[in-house]
């Protein structure tokens, strides 16, 4: 059971949004931002927070729906209308990246390596969001 487990699954019309992972345990696998929320009493505050620290803040205005797996993962979903996000996203990443010496970035300031929309569950995805796929593409 994950019960203190947040994710924001970001959407666009069909397509979702993947991000392969930057750093971590879960480094090079494709997947959805998520993050321990047992400090914070507030999971809807956790994903907004969330929300912004894996989008670099490039999120618009948007609006959340909450939904729970059944292991107990709060999944946030997040609509946008931007289809460009993910390549935006991808593009100042790469950028953030390159400031630093040796491509090596303070934790979180690139938190993906690639990012993309896809209509389909991928297959080389972390633990966490395989189970969130299962959940989402019903």
């Amino acid at each position: 059971m994950h019960r203190n487990l947040v994710a924001v699954v970001i959407r666009c019309g069909d397509l979702v949004f993947y991000g392969k992972h930057a750093e971590g345990p879960y480094e090079g696998k494709w997947g959805f931002a998520s993050v321990d929320s047992h400090i914070e009493s507030r999971p809807k505050q956790a994903a907004r927070r969330l929300a912004e620290t894996s989008t670099l803040g490039l999120l618009d205005n948007y609006t959340m729906e909450k939904k729970t797996t059944p292991l107990g993962i709060k999944v946030f979903v997040i609509k946008t209308e931007n289809k460009d996000f993910a390549t935006q996203l991808e593009r100042v990443s790469r950028f953030n990246r390159s400031c630093f010496p040796l491509g090596s970035s303070p934790p979180g300031l690139a938190p993906w390596s690639h990012t993309k929309f896809s209509d389909e569950k991928l297959s080389d995805v972390d633990l966490y969001t395989r189970e969130i796929q299962q959940f989402i593409f019903l």
